[in-house]
C-alpha cells in the first residue's frame, strides 16, 4: 500500500505505473492522478502552439523524417 501525494488515498502498488529508478519501483502519484495531469497539461492554453514550435526544432526535425 503507497499513499498517493495529489489525492490522499491510499493505494496498492498495481494502481502506479512502474518506475525502475524510483526506490519501490513505481511512481510517486497514481495512474488515476497521472491521466488528470496529462489531460490538463495537453489542454491547456497555448499547448498546441508550444508543441508546434517544439516540432520545429532541429532534433525533433530529423527524428520526424527518419522514423516517417
Amino acid at each position: 500500500m503507497k499513499k498517493c501525494p495529489r489525492c490522499g488515498i491510499e493505494k496498492n502498488l498495481p494502481d502506479y505505473q512502474k518506475r525502475s529508478d524510483r526506490p519501490i519501483g513505481v511512481q510517486s502519484r497514481c495512474k488515476a492522478c497521472m491521466a488528470i495531469i496529462d489531460y490538463e497539461r495537453k489542454h491547456r492554453p497555448g499547448a498546441r502552439e508550444r508543441q508546434s514550435a517544439i516540432d520545429k526544432l532541429p532534433h525533433n526535425m530529423m527524428r520526424r523524417l527518419a522514423y516517417g
